[in-house]
Formats: structure tokens, sequence, C-alpha cells
């Protein structure tokens, strides 16, 4: 009717959404990224970490305790590698152990940090991001 005003517009609402759910393409259902078992399953870390890159910071970590891993993030500009020091890790950070190197991967960037690479150039003596291959698969 034209100026008729529903008493119950959410009601309404759920029920168009209910009935376009069960009828609406594949990438629009919700289904769950876990398993029947309740285990989520193990996810590739955000950046991959060079043999030389670990070495590096395990060395630094060795060096100095208070340094609790290498801090990688983007600020909107360049990629940003940073020390780690006590209580600089948000418990949103994802944390990439690899022996007694230790890669923090700041949550603001992971976006922009999935698939890149963490190594540690020796000629110009600092840690370097680089884009993975065209050809590289994840």
């Amino acid at each position: 009717r034209v100026g008729h005003v529903s008493t119950r517009p959410m009601a309404s609402l759920r029920l168009f959404t209910a009935r376009w759910l069960r009828c609406a393409p594949p990438r629009f259902r919700m289904h769950s990224t876990g398993s029947a078992s309740g285990k989520r399953r193990e996810l590739p870390p955000t950046i991959h970490v060079s043999d030389r890159a670990s070495e590096v910071i395990g060395k630094l970590m060795g060096k100095n305790p208070s340094i609790e891993g290498v801090k990688v993030g983007f600020d909107g500009v360049q990629y940003q590698v940073t020390y780690a020091h006590e209580g600089g890790v948000h418990t949103l950070d994802e944390i990439i152990e690899i022996g007694d190197a230790k890669v923090i991967v700041d949550y603001k960037s992971f976006g922009v940090l999935v698939g890149r690479h963490l190594d540690f150039d020796n000629e110009k003596k600092d840690f370097v991001i680089s884009e993975p291959k065209k050809n590289e698969t994840s």
C-alpha cells in the first residue's frame, strides 16, 4: 500500500535476507573456515624469512636481550623494519619464530605484507623486503 509504514520492518528484512541467502550464489553464502573437529587449520606465515635474515636476527637478539625481535610493518609509504623491545608487541601482531630469531609482523600491515620476503643485504648491512616473483606460488 502506498503510504503504509510497516510496524515490523526488521522482521520483513530478516525474512527477505533469509530467502535471499538460500538462493544466493555460492560466493555470498556463509561457511566456516574451521574443520568439523573444531580445530583451526594452520595458515602459512604472512611473510617469508630467509635463512640469512633469521641468522642475523638471532645474533642481534643474542647480543641484546632487551630486543624481542624484529618488527616488520608498512607505514603507507615504505616498509618499516625496526627492533621490537619489551612491550612493543601488540596482542594482534603475528610472531614468526625461526630458531633463535623472532620476526613480528605488525597487525595493521598484514594485507600489504602477505607473500613478501624478508632478507638481509650484506652490502647495505640492512634488511630488505621484496615482493614475490611472478612465477612463484604461495
